[in-house]
């Protein structure tokens, strides 16, 4: 049996002729979106979390294309901590929108949160193609690394992190950590101690001096 497409042409016009014969429909889908994300701010200004969500699935749920709905459903299920719903939501979101970093960035935020390291480093590595020295890109990835006890790249991520950032304690403190764990604690202790100087009850630059040996 022989196959009839329909030309792109054909189909252009008949989705204007449609337009112009439904012209509500476009409208009572943006008035639906709206109204459900109003009942969600309302509901998350109360710190109904819950209820908060409850609306953007009920719009995703007619419309699981609108990518702001996914980003929201993301941002609102880490909240919740139902962190493999947060990664789906912020799959759905970057899949709809390829070139965006935020969900990217929302994934990575997931993954790391699942200790799931071998998907953190995916989209940590994706989040930097996109925006080369993104700090929660950067960050994440060396955290990610330092977990799955790569201590060699989670330094070089760390260094690149405070090459941007130098005040950065939690960055400093992963350094000298990567350092320690990679058996050079001369350089820990130096790290240790200038976190110390600035945050004096700092506990993990205090313990890591301490295992350092002062």
């Amino acid at each position: 049996m022989k196959s009839h497409r329909i030309p792109c042409q054909t189909i252009l016009v008949m989705l204007i002729i449609l337009a112009g014969i439904f012209p509500g429909a476009l409208e009572t889908r943006g008035q639906e979106v709206s109204a459900s994300l109003r009942a969600s701010y309302d509901a998350e200004a109360k710190g109904n979390f819950n209820g908060a969500l409850e609306p953007v699935l009920a719009a995703l749920n007619r419309n699981p294309r609108h990518y702001f709905c996914q980003m929201r459903a993301g941002y609102l299920y880490l909240i919740l901590r139902q962190y493999p719903q947060g990664l789906t939501a912020y799959q759905a979101a970057a899949e709809l929108m390829p070139s965006a970093v935020e969900p990217c960035v929302g994934a990575l935020k997931a993954a790391n949160a699942l200790g799931n390291w071998t998907a953190a480093e995916k989209w940590g590595h994706l989040v930097l193609r996109k925006d080369p020295g993104n700090y929660t890109g950067l960050s994440r990835l060396a955290y990610s690394h330092y977990m799955r006890k790569d201590y060699a790249l989670a330094l070089t991520h760390y260094k690149e992190v405070l090459e941007l950032y130098p005040s950065d304690i939690d960055m400093r403190n992963g350094l000298a950590w990567s350092c320690y764990y990679m058996g050079n604690k001369t350089e820990a202790r130096k790290l240790f101690a200038e976190v110390l100087e600035v945050s004096p009850d700092n506990a993990s630059a205090n313990q890591g001096l301490a295992a350092a040996g002062k």
